[in-house]
């Protein structure tokens, strides 16, 4: 028998700029069927519907998360006083914790993770994962609406693009509703991949038809690297894990450089993009490359700020991610959205739930199905209370103000999670 809601409260936002005063949604299975004033949907005598009233809330499409690690969420030691850690030496103590770290403490991390996540409002996530964890059997099933991105890490292209058949095995890997999980492709860096591999890469999620997003741009280390073949990559990472024999050329220029010029990339998200330039994020548009941005994360680690005003500027869409516990104190997105208004007080309030919905969406590649409260689309929605229903809701006080003790109701495809 299929499920039937009815949720009201006194607004609906189905996106970000549009807001319905006495709205409701009305859902069928884990489809919207109708978003509009509560008078506009006639449901009297279907005694099938389950009614929610959410008084003295606003509801809203999920958040989404589009960038996070789980699997480290038990971790969050790691996680320094921000600019007090070079970001190299931080990788380097990751690198050594997941090496010493049994299996089951990943599984405890993604639990708890995915518990974060729905508490602070987040019904979908773009989710990097190990190859160990990925195709392990004992992760338990996803309550959470998520891309699950097969992180690769390596240097022989041979040996990494064998890890593309536990792409393969997925749907099994990982049960329950189909739609609430995909998977994707996420070479780590261009500095942790080497460049031939990356290219193959995205022409395999190309014939796949996957998600790829890549960490890029995202230290003053990965400039050196690349340009002159020096810095703490050179001197301390690539010696850590025994790379020695694979250090490239100097390039005498940056990552992104290199990367735009050889046409590797291109059709992906791109996290972080502290150092990229006006000239190199202009070309974003023609690539179809989406930003997202994880500002929290980058000055924890001493990493410059992505030019959000200018990403914004060239119309590129940009989304959220929080990166994970080993680099911020939250797995919350109304933190990374209010960090957003200290950094950049000038971006407005719609623009940054855009980025947490909509934006975010469309970086997974989930755009024509969840990011919005419309007609056809996946049920994934909030109800978030406002402090004064009365009065049309303040977006600037939302986001001012949201914490998990204001989350009423989540909902990830059409059944409700938290309530």
């Amino acid at each position: 028998m299929s499920s039937r809601y009815l949720i009201t409260a006194p607004w609906v936002m189905p996106y970000p700029g549009k807001l319905i005063a006495n709205g409701a949604v009305f859902i069928e299975d884990n489809r919207i069927i109708q978003v509009s004033r509560q008078s506009e949907i006639p449901t009297e005598n279907d005694y099938d519907i389950i009614r929610v009233s959410q008084e003295n809330c606003l509801l809203m499409p999920g958040l989404v998360n589009a960038h996070c690690h789980l699997e480290l969420t038990e971790f969050a030691d790691l996680c320094p006083v921000p600019g007090t850690v070079d970001f190299i030496d931080w990788i380097i103590s990751v690198i050594a914790v997941k090496r010493a770290t049994p299996t089951e403490t990943f599984r405890t991390g993604l639990a708890t993770g995915q518990q974060l996540l729905l508490e602070s409002g987040t019904t979908c996530v773009g989710d990097l994962r190990s190859p160990e964890i990925f195709q392990s059997p004992g992760i338990s099933p996803s309550i959470l609406r998520a891309v699950h991105f097969l992180e690769i890490i390596g240097q022989d292209p041979r040996k990494q693009l064998q890890l593309l058949e536990l792409l393969a095995d997925k749907a099994s890997i990982v049960p329950g509703k189909k739609p609430l999980i995909q998977s994707g492709i996420a070479p780590h860096s261009p500095y942790t991949v080497s460049l031939p591999l990356l290219k193959q890469l995205i022409i395999e999620a190309e014939k796949r038809k996957l998600p790829v997003t890549i960490h890029i741009g995202e230290s003053v280390a990965e400039i050196r690297f690349f340009r002159d073949v020096q810095g703490p990559i050179a001197e301390k990472l690539y010696p850590y894990v025994g790379w020695q024999r694979f250090i490239p050329p100097a390039y005498g220029r940056d990552s992104l450089d290199v990367l735009l010029e050889k046409q590797i990339i291109h059709k992906l998200s791109a996290v972080h993009l502290g150092t990229a330039r006006k000239d190199q994020l202009r070309q974003f548009v023609q690539l179809s490359i989406k930003p997202i941005i994880c500002l929290r994360s980058n000055q924890t680690l001493g990493n410059p700020l992505p030019d959000l005003p200018a990403i914004l500027d060239y119309n590129l869409s940009p989304s959220l991610g929080t990166d994970s516990l080993t680099s911020v104190n939250s797995l919350s997105l109304w933190d990374e959205m209010r960090f957003i208004t200290r950094v950049f007080p000038s971006i407005p309030a719609i623009s940054i739930l855009t980025m947490a919905t909509i934006n975010g969406a469309a970086a997974l590649g989930l755009e024509n199905s969840i990011g919005k409260l419309e007609a056809g689309y996946e049920a994934d929605l909030i109800a978030v209370q406002i402090k004064s229903p009365q009065r049309f809701p303040d977006l600037d006080e939302l986001i001012k103000n949201t914490g998990n003790q204001d989350i009423k109701l989540v909902m990830v495809g059409g059944g409700i999670v938290r309530l």
